[in-house]
C-alpha cells in the first residue's frame, strides 16, 4: 500500500504537449524518452517540451507504438490501415512498411 487513500486526486508530474492528438504512448527501456503516436510517432526526451523527432510514413493514423527491448534504438507501429512501420532513433527515419 501507498498511503494514498481510494479517491485521492495524484499529482500530474509531467505533461506532453504534442500538435496532434495521441493514440499510444511508450516508455524506453533503457534511457529516459517516451514514444507518442497519432498522425506521427514523436519521441520525447524526460524533460522536454518539444519532442526530440518526428517521424510520419504516408497519411495513415498510428494507433500503437512500442521499444524493441533488444534492439534499443528500434521502434515498431501499428497503422490504421494494418501496415506495421519501424524506425530507427539513430536515423530518425521510417525503416520498413509491411502489410
Amino acid at each position: 500500500m501507498d498511503g494514498r487513500g481510494y479517491g485521492e486526486e495524484e499529482e500530474t508530474l509531467h505533461t506532453i504537449l504534442g500538435k496532434t492528438a495521441c493514440t499510444g504512448i511508450d516508455h524506453h527501456w533503457k534511457e529516459a524518452v517516451s514514444a507518442t503516436c497519432g498522425q506521427q510517432v514523436d519521441i520525447w526526451g524526460e524533460q522536454r517540451t518539444r519532442p526530440i523527432c518526428s517521424m510520419t510514413w504516408g497519411f495513415d493514423s498510428i494507433s500503437s507504438v512500442k521499444f524493441n527491448p533488444i534492439e534499443t534504438f528500434l521502434l515498431g507501429s501499428c497503422a490504421s490501415d494494418r501496415n506495421i512501420v519501424l524506425y530507427d532513433m539513430r536515423q530518425a527515419t521510417p525503416l520498413k512498411r509491411s502489410s
